[in-house]
């Protein structure tokens, strides 16, 4: 996985983010139907249903940039849920 590196208008420079649209809506919705049938554990369940999704898709486990990013996304996604 290769991260570009995107220019803010004031000149900084940040990575792009990993995740397209597309995948957070899926690691969303999964996180979500996890949240629904057990709280507590719904971002362990999500890890594990992504570790195994990911490697019955490629072959091979996540990379870890990207394993990263999607916990990353998870974790604000929990954060958000707590808030609420």
């Amino acid at each position: 996985m290769n991260r570009e590196v995107k220019c803010t208008s004031k000149g900084k420079r940040r990575l792009k983010p990993l995740l397209t649209p597309r995948e957070q809506t899926l690691y969303r919705n999964r996180f979500n139907y996890f949240k629904r049938i057990d709280r507590e554990n719904a971002l362990d369940r999500t890890l594990k249903w992504f570790e195994a999704w990911y490697r019955e898709l490629t072959g091979h486990e996540p990379p870890e940039d990207y394993r990263e990013e999607v916990l990353e996304f998870l974790l604000n996604l929990e954060r958000k849920h707590v808030k609420t």
